[in-house]
């Protein structure tokens, strides 16, 4: 399946674009290898003029009260680079739960805080498929 890539634009906010196929397993991932998270929501930001990587976290707490009263949440991880662009990944069971989740955080969160900490112009945010699970043996 030839993956989707949506462009929307909402008043106030940087253009998105989601990229996306399916929430089944590709057909060569073996039936006992782990099917969850089988969604990644993958964020790249810059913090606003003035602020930090800290910010931006310290301003997402109403958005994990939120993201963990999802159905389909796994799991959030922020990391920050050397440069300070801040990589927000949050993990999905499937396509439709990262699309309705994604959706609540510039809907029914749109007057979170933390849309302040971050420069919107710099926003790059995708939806895609996880296509392989690796982790420790017996882990």
């Amino acid at each position: 399946m030839t993956p989707r890539r949506i462009r929307a634009t909402r008043a106030g906010t940087a253009a998105r674009t989601v990229t996306g196929t399916s929430n089944h397993p590709p057909a060569h991932q073996k039936a006992e290898e782990p099917l969850m998270p089988d969604v990644l929501e993958v964020s790249t930001l810059r913090p606003a003029p003035g602020l930090t990587a800290q910010d931006f976290i310290t301003a997402n707490a109403d958005i994990n009260d939120y993201l963990r009263n999802q159905p389909g949440f796994q799991w959030r991880r922020i990391a920050v680079t050397q440069d300070g662009t801040v990589i927000d990944i949050v993990a999905y069971d499937t396509m439709a739960h990262a699309r309705a989740g994604a959706a609540g955080i510039t809907g029914v969160m749109g007057d979170s805080p933390v849309h302040a900490t971050i420069d919107q112009g710099s926003v790059d945010w995708q939806l895609t498929d996880v296509l392989q699970h690796i982790e420790q043996p017996g882990g």
